[in-house]
């Protein structure tokens, strides 16, 4: 079981951090659209509902697999903190081959712009994406406090606990 996690983390994260990323650079090259910029915030939207599909299937096949309910639910809310936290475009940022020099800000990750307020600079978006991966871990790592049995929830209701 624990394994089987880890396998899942890290498989959900090497999609994010390399899949995902060759992925956005072969389309945009593709694309080569007369404006880019404005091709571009469409193909991403798409792009992010590829990713949200994969990692639901990954997690179907999990669950599939044998892993409980909770390990499912625990391991979804990772990888859906993995899939906003921006991995993918740190990693399209630095590995991508730019033309004019890599950009000041990642202008084109509107995701992480909504919470930070703006373009994300990649400093910015490296602390956003550290605390996204940091918060993943410990929802897979952190065992859940268990509440009262239902026995003896009912035994303390019934003492006038």
């Amino acid at each position: 079981p624990v394994l089987g996690m880890a396998a899942l983390v890290v498989t959900v994260v090497a999609f994010m951090g390399a899949v995902d990323t060759g992925y956005i650079i072969a389309i945009f090259r593709y694309a080569e659209a007369e404006d880019q910029a404005a091709a571009f915030p469409d193909l991403y939207r798409v792009q992010l509902f590829v990713a949200a599909f994969v990692v639901m299937a990954i997690l179907f096949a999990y669950r599939l697999g044998g892993a409980g309910t909770e390990k499912v639910i625990r391991a979804g809310f990772a990888s859906i903190l993995v899939v906003i936290s921006g991995l993918n475009d740190l990693t399209s940022w630095a590995f991508d081959s730019w033309p004019e020099g890599r950009p000041d800000t990642l202008f084109w990750a509107s995701h992480i712009e909504v919470f930070v307020g703006g373009p994300p600079t990649p400093l910015v978006a490296l602390g956003f994406c550290s605390i996204h991966l940091v918060l993943a871990a410990l929802l897979i790592l952190v065992p859940l406090r268990r509440g009262r049995t239902r026995r003896g929830a009912g035994r303390a209701a019934t003492e006038g606990h």
